[in-house]
């Protein structure tokens, strides 16, 4: 299966894609690399070779679950990760830990 395979993306409806994604760009250090529209109705971003996470226009009312919305980016230092978020004044919900 994995040759029928190209790549995957994580798609967040929002707001406001173009906000979304120059929040990722300025404190998270994504790059963006895609625009559809002007205003954006749709904005890739991309952080790295594997990691890209594509912003679009909400087409409803509702809201994620604070309980069932997750997405994980893994990364091989925690700690150096952190303290940039920190630096870029980055709201941190949970800080830091050993779970």
């Amino acid at each position: 299966m994995k040759e029928f395979i190209s790549h995957s993306a994580t798609i967040f409806p929002v707001d406001n894609p173009l906000a979304s994604a120059e929040y990722y760009r300025d404190k998270l250090g994504f790059e963006i690399t895609f625009r559809w529209e002007d205003p954006p109705s749709y904005i890739v971003t991309k952080l790295g070779e594997s990691v890209s996470i594509h912003f679009v226009n909400r087409a409803d009312d509702r809201k994620p679950s604070k309980v069932h919305v997750a997405m994980m980016i893994f990364t091989h230092d925690v700690d150096k990760v952190y303290k940039r978020l920190k630096e870029n004044e980055v709201e941190i919900i949970n800080p830091i830990g050993t779970r």
